[in-house]
This record gives structure tokens, sequence and C-alpha cells, in this order.
């Protein structure tokens, strides 16, 4: 839906997204309500006519930082918090030293993507290296630093 209104560089109703996209009424509205929500999608009225007609937001870098700031980041941040209670559990449980060190190299990946993607909607620049350097260490290495 966004991509056919983006294309088109135009603004067109509910009916007329029906019908270029053979979908019901019901997935349009579904549709439209979800990207309304992620802000990718523009809700007007054109003069003359009483239907709501919609447009693609144009701007890419906005539109991918909406969709990054509410659903990614906040994906990343769950899983982040998991992962600490899951080496909290496993502290407690008395896992074996290799195994939490896995748990908080990964708790390590989650929080440093999760920096990322916020410094990424800050400057639209990203630098894979610390994931990657975290990605490569070896089990036996050097555990990465509790954050």
């Amino acid at each position: 839906m966004w991509a056919i209104l983006y294309l088109r560089d135009c603004t067109m109703t509910a009916q007329e997204l029906q019908d270029t996209l053979g979908l019901s009424k019901g997935a349009v509205s579904m549709l439209v309500r979800e990207l309304e929500g992620w802000g990718v999608l523009r809700r007007l009225r054109v003069d003359g006519d009483d239907s709501w007609h919609y447009r693609a937001e144009t701007n890419l870098m906005q539109m991918i930082g909406r969709v990054l700031s509410e659903r990614e980041i906040a994906m990343v941040a769950s899983v982040r918090e998991d992962l600490e209670q899951a080496l909290q559990d496993a502290k407690r449980d008395g896992a074996d030293g290799a195994t939490l060190d896995r748990i908080r190299r990964m708790r390590s990946l989650a929080a440093i993507s999760e920096r990322a993607l916020r410094a990424f909607l800050a400057t639209a620049r990203f630098d894979v290296g610390s994931a990657l350097a975290v990605l490569t260490q070896r089990d036996k290495g050097n555990p990465p630093a509790d954050h």
C-alpha cells in the first residue's frame, strides 16, 4: 500500500486502494491504521471530496526512523531485558562459566544493537565494528564487560 502511494506520488482513497490492490475493505482499513501508526501514511481531505485520502510519507529517513523507534528498538530492548533476567537466573542456578559467558555475550550484543539503532536514528549512520567484535570473540576469550 505504501509503495503504491509512494511510487504514484498522489493521494488515493480507501476505495481506490482496495480496487488497485485487490484487498477487502477490512484489509485496507487494518493496513491504513497500521501504516498511520508507523507514521508512513498520512490521512488528509481533498477539496470537494468527503472521503479520506491517503498519501505516503516521502521522507525516507524520517519514515525508517519512526518504524525503527516504534518496533525494532522496543524488540531489541525487550530481548536485552530478557537476557539480563536469564543471566541472573543462570547465576542463581549455578550455571557454569562458559554458559554465563555466552549469555553475557548475547546480552552485550543486544545492548550494542540497541545503542546502534538509537545512534542510527540520531545520526543516520551505523558503525558495525563493536557488534562484529562481540560476534567474533572466542568462548574461551575475555568475556565482554557487563553493561
